[in-house]
């Protein structure tokens, strides 16, 4: 029930790096991913996982380490009711997740 998130490299950094527009690694997430959004540190990324199907426990967020391209948790909420998109404030303290099927956003 899992898909996956391609991380794709848009500019090399060095000679030798990964060619532009390629795959560098796939990521097991949730159900339905719909969105990427990245903290303003970019230390960690958010996967918004709609989960279409209805599959009770799916409805969640996936954290991701930006460092390392690993899964580090998932963030459930009886609040996320089908999550579309996602937000976070200029601090990094607040994300603002869309819920598709409860015309509701969740803080």
């Amino acid at each position: 029930h899992y898909s996956a998130v391609l991380l794709v490299s848009v500019m090399p950094l060095m000679q030798h790096a990964v060619p532009a527009n390629s795959v560098v690694a796939t990521i097991n997430v949730g159900v339905t991913p719909t969105a990427v959004v990245f903290t303003p540190d970019g230390r960690r990324a958010y996967v918004v996982n709609n989960n279409n199907y209805t599959i009770a426990g799916e409805d969640n967020l996936t954290v991701v380490d930006v460092a390392t391209n690993l899964p580090i948790g998932t963030i459930n909420d009886a609040s996320f009711n089908e999550p579309w998109r996602m937000a976070i404030n200029a601090a990094g303290t607040k994300g603002y997740i869309c819920n598709s099927n409860a015309c509701t956003v969740s803080v």
